[in-house]
């Protein structure tokens, strides 16, 4: 999935929005973990606490954070993952953190 991911990315985001960031490999976390936000609050705000998430990483953030939110969200491969997702675990919520 992850490749279908970063060709999603590269081929409908404008390359104005993701910039030299593109996700490139995917990792997925069972257990109780806590997930904060680092990039876009300084000083760290604490997002929730979460049994599993799945996390894209590669290099570089997007040019443009929230437009690049906007549009990964609405991508088929995006949508396609939370469904097959949602279809073992139950209703997901979905958010987008950067790391540096």
């Amino acid at each position: 999935m992850a490749a279908q991911i970063h060709q999603a990315v590269l081929n409908e985001i404008p390359p104005s929005i993701f910039g030299e960031h593109c996700p490139g490999n995917m990792s997925i976390i069972v257990g109780w973990h806590d997930i904060y936000d680092t990039v876009e609050n300084e000083e760290g705000h604490f997002i929730a606490r979460a049994s599993f998430s799945v996390r894209f990483w590669g290099y570089s953030i997007p040019s443009n954070i929230a437009g690049y939110r906007d549009h990964y969200f609405k991508l088929p491969a995006a949508i396609l993952l939370k469904q097959q997702l949602e279809s073992i675990l139950g209703p997901l919520d979905a958010c987008i953190l950067l790391e540096v």
